[in-house]
């Protein structure tokens, strides 16, 4: 029913709200990238780090360093 309404598996749904979570706290956010697994349900960085460059062509570090926004440290 789920997959019909939305064409993914409610698991394949609930994955992707986390990774877009994951992708604005990578590019907005000061927090480590340690921090950001945890808080998107990532328990396990490595495994966090696999689906994010899955997902995004990149390891979250190297995303970061690419397209995040720079926060001024003073």
């Amino acid at each position: 029913m789920f997959k019909a309404a939305f064409g993914q598996s409610l698991f394949a749904y609930c994955i992707d709200v986390r990774l877009k979570l994951a992708q604005q706290q990578v590019l907005y956010s000061n927090l480590s990238l340690e921090q950001v697994s945890e808080k998107t349900g990532f328990q396990n960085y490595p495994h966090f780090c696999r689906v994010f460059r899955d997902r995004f062509g990149h390891p979250p570090r190297e995303y970061r360093r690419q397209f995040g926004f720079q926060f001024n440290h003073e």
